[in-house]
């Protein structure tokens, strides 16, 4: 007989620890068979909370610096906190046959967290990946599946409650590499069921949104770098036989009137390719 509060995944079931105090739109009774709910999970996710799981990495995307530009599970774990008002910390943990570590998290207290389980050789994080199920402690310290790791989380890390599930992960060749995602909260029951739906999902289709989102902009970004260049080739060219000199004193007659006009160089080369002359061009010379 099922434990009441578990929910499905994979071929097995989401020992949840205790009911979950009202249905969410994908549990239709206390437990799922694993086909049924991945299918239903993974094939099929709620529209709102997939545009609200792109938009939370377009959003995010958008607050880094390029230089500091989250990418693939960082963003993942980002996303988890910044999009889920109970999230704390999280992290994503990545397992081969060997051995487990954490790969991103957004604070120290996750990645000790990870360590305390994966010490003693079992918690949330880790058996989320053994056993492909998903675990919610709505009372860290108090749960009796994993009292050693829920004494040091506690007491040493006031971790009281949390969320582990697999992740699914981008294919890689020749990689037997698994994961999930764990998400901390420093208060008790942290996670509603609106909550839990979210991290599901993103843990489903995280990696993959934010493969994507990164992709499409470097996309852009190189789209922009090819017709700065053409333009600046262009405008390179128009100064060369305007003023009948060679391309590298053309180039620093471009760039000292960017310097002295305080205005990018590409955008000074859209004007004189458009315009065919170059405003303050003494200035160059």
């Amino acid at each position: 007989m099922p434990d009441p509060g578990v929910l499905a995944f994979g071929d097995g079931v989401i020992p949840f620890g205790t009911r979950l105090s009202s249905q969410p739109p994908w549990r239709s009774s206390s437990h799922y068979q694993g086909r049924h709910f991945m299918g239903t999970l993974f094939r099929t996710p709620p529209t709102e909370n997939l545009r609200r799981l792109v938009g939370a990495f377009e959003e995010l995307r958008g607050a880094q610096a390029p230089a500091l530009g989250l990418h693939g599970l960082e963003a993942v774990a980002e996303v988890a906190v910044r999009a889920v008002s109970g999230a704390t910390w999280a992290s994503v943990t990545l397992a081969n046959s060997d051995s487990f570590w954490t790969t991103a998290a957004t604070h120290q207290h996750a990645i000790q967290a990870d360590e305390v389980q994966y010490a003693l050789g079992s918690g949330p994080c880790v058996d989320a990946i053994v056993d492909g199920m998903a675990y919610r402690l709505e009372d860290v310290a108090r749960d009796r599946r994993w009292p050693g790791f829920g004494r040091r989380a506690a007491g040493d890390l006031s971790v009281a409650s949390m969320l582990s599930c697999p992740v699914v992960l981008m294919p890689v060749p020749d990689s037997d590499l698994r994961a999930s995602l764990n998400v901390y909260s420093d208060r008790r029951d942290g996670f509603d069921n609106e909550a839990v739906e979210f991290l599901m999902l993103l843990a489903g289709y995280g990696d993959l949104v934010a493969t994507a989102v990164d992709d499409r902009d470097r996309a852009r970004h190189l789209e922009q770098a090819l017709s700065s260049n053409r333009d600046i080739g262009i405008a390179i060219g128009v100064l060369m036989a305007t003023y009948k000199i060679t391309r590298d004193r053309a180039f620093d007659m471009l760039k000292a009137v960017s310097q002295h006009t305080n205005r990018k160089m590409r955008d000074l080369a859209t004007e004189v390719a458009e315009t065919g002359m170059l405003a303050d061009a003494g200035l160059g010379e």
